[in-house]
């Protein structure tokens, strides 16, 4: 039943529930057994209680692998078989799409048919089913469009041109697309947004959402965040209506209630109705999203919203071994604002989790490349590595292509494909060749110079005719027409340019990288522009400063040579030509085939609900993992995020953190996290690592590298099964694995000739090479 304009019906969930499905209900075909006594036997007793509990309230606390999706699956099909609710009576929400399919086809299974729960799905989905009854009320028609995230960044692109301040840093599409959803999620439209507005950015930024809001509605357009908002103020605003769905919505189930927002949870609350029958499923300890909006209050005060709820805690795990659970619970009950909750498991107790702290990110790079490499216990497709930020991908793409270990990025972008690192490298490929053009017209006004794309074609006009590559032509840019603003900002360009390839030969690569992104001003806009995605990007850049080092620290190693002659393959170019050869021979490698075992890499954010028999948590140090945070809550989330990672885990977890860390090309000292402090040490093996790799004990309040000195090659055995010589495979901590060729010298003249995967054979010195035997 359509809602037509001057006639409004007011319709309900029960207008979506289709004939064929209610023939289903006589029609059934063989169903399983959902008695209690057969419940007894599949469940147990605290899924159960969460089961069969009937009516009113109900929040189910769901510890990490306490199986609350098999809770939800027979809560729906209970209700439908043993109560006699209808489909349409049950309004479901989930927060993936996925998770919705994949709960419609359990309840389908133990129903025996195909209930059609056309209310169970996402909050956008459901709203975006409420408002094609209902947007004429609001304005829109039923067959408004819903813009996606590239949609709407073209739209506030348009709106920032036509209000002049497209290259104002301060007024980004980001920013502005931030401002427009933090306030919808607020509940504010843009005459509230302007009313709390007291400064001239915020006014400023509130009439961009009332023009962009007028716009919108202009093209019967709404965005993902509209979905709730509109939905929310269609009920308070049409009270029949709230009333049709609150009366016909008998039982409300919402999963994940942990991670649900101001404006979720006022939802919520306009479609519940007189029987209160509310179903929420989630755990505290899993809340790791505030950074979105996602507000905890929501779980913890439900006993206020609800006394009279029932409180039922799922804390069997069926996940993860004892000793995993025990890392994670004796971190997790430090958190003040929580819910009190114990896992426990009938798993056996496995490994005690391995500690492991490394001399810098590389090193421990390596060593989980190693471990990967030399347990044959679980396949590379069984194996996650989390790292909290998406810049800390790097080392380890790095090493795993040296090691040849197929890998994937779960979440993100590879890192030499982000966006951002493409921008610097084509700004470093234009110093290297003055005649790349592609380079050239990918950084040109990148960031925003008020260079425009009329003034840019006139540019390759000129140079076209001329026979000149863009970059000599940039100072006849008065000459080939170009406006007097737009032609000043290209003979500005040009002297940032001749600048930087000035000191491109004299400067360290790493000095040069860093340049390059000061002096472009590319650092600076993304320090303007504030938001969570710029400071990633700024992370992602500043890291490629680090890869520059490295790759000097593996030039200078390459040079280690018997008489100071240099091989021949440090001599083939400039060390920015040769770094950026190397990037490219890197991007330029086949993709991993579909049905390839990979390794997945991740951040924790993009691991929550996934899990692996074995996992590797990085980067455990302080500022870091936790990241700087500015109060108490925060930093509560960011242990919650500690424990979501060691809860991913299910036979085996390693645990590594490093004493230094690369930032912007230099070394900044590190210290393990302080969550490592909080882990009853009965669970963990702090390991011993080989002496490029050292090993971690507990020292003065923090844990610190405590090692041997390394031995000179000449007090090693030379008879000793781990001696060098030719035939033997080795392992480099920078070049990966390789074959010795040739070994020659004694003592501190001792070197070998080492071909490596890369089919490059270099003569390395033994004392500072740090060689492992691989057989």
């Amino acid at each position: 039943m359509a809602t037509n304009v001057g006639l409004h019906l007011v319709t309900g969930p029960e207008c979506y529930h289709c004939k064929s499905v209610e023939t289903s209900f006589e029609t059934r075909s063989s169903r399983p057994e959902l008695s209690e006594e057969s419940l007894r036997r599949l469940l147990n007793p605290a899924q159960l209680e969460a089961v069969l509990h009937a009516p009113g309230p109900q929040l189910v606390l769901s510890g990490a692998g306490s199986g609350k999706t098999r809770v939800l699956t027979y809560k729906i099909a209970w209700l439908i078989r043993e109560h006699g609710y209808r489909p349409y009576e049950i309004l479901a929400v989930t927060f993936t799409n996925k998770a919705a399919r994949e709960m419609r086809e359990r309840v389908a299974a133990l129903l025996g048919y195909d209930a059609s729960l056309r209310w169970m799905g996402t909050f956008h989905s459901v709203c975006a089913r409420l408002l094609r009854f209902h947007a004429d009320r609001l304005g829109y028609t039923s067959h408004f469009t819903i813009y996606d995230t590239d949609d709407q960044k073209r739209h506030v692109k348009k709106i920032l041109q036509a209000e002049g301040l497209e290259n104002d840093m301060r007024f980004s599409v980001d920013a502005v697309r931030r401002f427009i959803g933090n306030s919808k999620n607020q509940g504010q439209g843009p005459e509230e947004a302007a009313r709390r507005a007291l400064d001239p950015y915020t006014q400023r930024m509130a009439a961009l959402y009332r023009r962009y809001q007028n716009e919108m509605q202009a093209q019967d357009a709404m965005d993902f965040d509209d979905l709730i908002f509109l939905s929310i103020r269609l009920l308070q605003t049409f009270p029949e209506i709230r009333q049709v769905f609150a009366s016909s919505f008998r039982y409300i189930l919402i999963d994940e209630y942990q991670d649900t927002n101001k404006a979720q949870y006022q939802l919520i609350q306009l479609l519940l109705g007189p029987h209160r029958n509310l179903v929420v499923v989630g755990d505290d300890d899993q809340s790791i999203y505030g950074w979105r909006g996602a507000d905890i209050g929501n779980i913890l005060n439900f006993k206020e919203d609800f006394p009279e709820a029932r409180i039922t805690k799922l804390e069997q795990n069926y996940r993860s071994t004892s000793n995993i659970l025990g890392v994670a619970g004796s971190v997790i009950r430090k958190n003040h604002d929580r819910m009190d909750k114990t896992l426990w498991t009938e798993n056996p107790p496995g490994e005690k989790v391995t500690l492991m702290e490394l001399d810098d990110e590389v090193a421990e790079a390596s060593w989980v490349g190693r471990h990967i490499r030399g347990d044959e216990t679980f396949r590379p497709g069984e194996t996650a590595v989390f790292y909290r930020t998406n810049a800390q991908s790097r080392a380890l793409e790095d090493e795993f292509r040296r090691r040849q270990i197929p890998y994937l990025i779960v979440g993100g972008i590879r890192f030499y494909e982000r966006k951002e690192v493409k921008d610097l490298l084509a700004y470093l490929r234009l110093l290297a060749n003055p005649r790349d053009d592609v380079s050239f017209q990918r950084v040109i006004n990148v960031p925003r110079r008020g260079i425009g794309d009329k003034s840019l074609e006139q540019l390759l006009e000129f140079a076209s005719v001329h026979g000149m590559p863009l970059t000599e032509a940039l100072p006849f840019a008065a000459e080939a027409g170009i406006a007097t603003a737009a032609a000043k900002k290209m003979r500005e360009f040009h002297e940032l340019l001749t600048g930087l390839r000035s000191v491109m030969n004299t400067k360290p690569l790493p000095e040069l990288v860093a340049d390059v992104l000061t002096r472009s001003g590319y650092k600076a806009a993304l320090e303007n522009d504030g938001t969570d995605e710029a400071l990633d990007r700024l992370a992602n850049i500043e890291e490629l400063v680090a890869a520059a080092q490295d790759y000097l620290d593996r030039a200078t190693e390459a040079m280690n040579v018997v008489d100071g002659e240099a091989p021949e393959e440090v001599l083939e170019g400039t060390p920015l030509e040769l770094f950026l050869q190397e990037i490219s021979l890197v991007s330029d490698a086949d993709s991993l085939k579909a049905n390839q075992e990979a390794v997945t890499l991740m951040t924790v954010h993009s691991a929550k609900g996934l899990e692996f028999p074995r996992v590797f948590v990085t980067g455990l140090e302080d500022g870091l993992f936790p990241l700087m945070r500015n109060d108490d809550q925060d930093f509560e989330e960011e242990r919650r995020l500690f424990y979501v990672a060691v809860t991913r885990a299910r036979q085996k977890l390693s645990l590594t953190y490093a004493r230094r860390r690369r930032r912007y090309g230099g070394y900044e000292d590190a210290f393990g996290s302080r969550f490592l402090l909080e882990i009853d040490k009965q669970f963990l093996d702090i390991a011993h690592a080989a002496t490029q790799e050292r090993s971690a004990i507990p020292s003065q309040g923090r844990y610190s590298a405590k090692s041997d000195p390394m031995p000179r090659y000449e007090d090693v055995n030379q008879d000793d099964s781990g001696a060098l010589r030719p035939g033997r495979r080795v392992m480099h901590v920078k070049f990966g694995e390789g074959k010795v060729m040739r070994v020659d010298g004694s003592g501190e003249s001792a070197s070998a000739v080492v071909l490596f995967s890369d089919r490059v054979p270099r003569t390395l010195m033994l004392r500072f090479a740090k060689l492992e035997v691989l057989d």
